[in-house]
């Protein structure tokens, strides 16, 4: 487990889905709210000289709104956050994470991309649902197989993913052992500072760990650390213009108003992030090498982060 300011935790679901909203809100809040207060008739003129029954009972049911979004945002929401490779139909990149900003918190599961899911996928592997059944189906089957329901979700491209880390002017991180993405494509052992591209070369590798896939979502995590960490230390401005210059290139159905409880929560206090992967092992089945969890552990994460006590057993062998 490890601290985090809350502005960080606000830079992750950022950077990992709501970039599009967050510049739409800078740039209209203001004009937002003016137009809010002129609909609902409550200026300081009219709340004095034009005051009516039905207005105060306008004005009594607009607060009780605004009471009933006040408690609602403060609900812990689970955001299902999902990165495709070139084709941009695989998602090599499975996360979902819960969010509770009333406790300064986030936790993420992250499931393999080579989770076996059944033969009706061509690979079996849950990495295929969303080319074949987009992200509601992705979600429905994630709901199914783990039990955890997902309230938003995003997308982003590995071209959005190599834009947004060149907008930062790289990424430093501490890389552990020596990447051989290709022959041509080497980075390092030890702290370097990563353009987009060696980002994501960074990100997909996983042919020299060990445990394969489980190495790289290793990896992952540890650069979306130093992300993080880069991100604490823009401005708001900074976030802005970066939101400006990569608007629409992210899919999200996050809503404005859930960016705006998101930024205004931003800088207050402390937040703590956790991670978790799908415990379980690999396995060769049909012809593919897969991964298959171990639902009595996954059981005791999903109801450790999102609260439930059992998951489905639903994996075929």
């Amino acid at each position: 487990m490890q601290s985090v300011t809350k502005r960080v935790l606000f830079g992750l679901v950022a950077i990992i889905g709501v970039f599009s909203v967050v510049y739409l809100l800078f740039f209209n809040l203001e004009t937002g709210k003016e137009q809010s207060s002129e609909e609902s008739g409550l200026s300081s003129s009219s709340v004095v000289d034009e005051t009516s029954f039905e207005e105060e009972q306008s004005a009594f049911e607009e607060s009780t709104q605004q009471s009933e979004a006040e408690k609602a945002a403060e609900e812990p929401f689970n955001l299902l956050v999902c990165g495709t490779d070139n084709s941009g139909r695989l998602t090599d990149v499975i996360i979902v994470a819960r969010i509770d900003l009333a406790q300064n918190s986030i936790s993420m599961l992250q499931i393999p991309r080579d989770t076996y899911v059944g033969e009706k996928y061509p690979t079996g592997k849950i990495n295929a649902v969303y080319g074949q059944e987009g992200i509601e189906g992705l979600k429905k089957l994630i709901a199914e197989r783990f039990s955890v329901e997902t309230d938003h979700y995003a997308v982003i491209s590995l071209k959005a993913f190599r834009a947004i880390v060149d907008e930062f002017g790289g990424i430093t991180v501490n890389i552990p052992q020596r990447i051989v993405f290709t022959e041509d494509r080497v980075i390092e052992k030890g702290v370097q500072t990563l353009d987009g591209e060696q980002a994501e070369w960074f990100v997909r590798y996983r042919a020299g760990y060990a445990m394969g896939d489980i190495g790289r979502m290793q990896a992952q995590e540890l650069f979306l650390r130093a992300l993080m960490s880069t991100v604490m230390e823009k401005s708001g401005a900074e976030l802005v213009l970066a939101a400006g210059r990569h608007l629409g290139s992210i899919e999200t159905d996050i809503t404005l108003g859930r960016a705006v409880e998101m930024i205004e929560r931003r800088e207050e206090g402390e937040a703590e992030i956790i991670s978790e992967i799908v415990p379980g092992e690999g396995r060769m089945l049909n012809g593919f090498a897969v991964y298959i969890p171990n639902e009595e552990k996954l059981a005791e994460i999903t109801a450790n982060i999102f609260e439930n006590h059992a998951v489905n057993s639903g994996y075929e062998d």
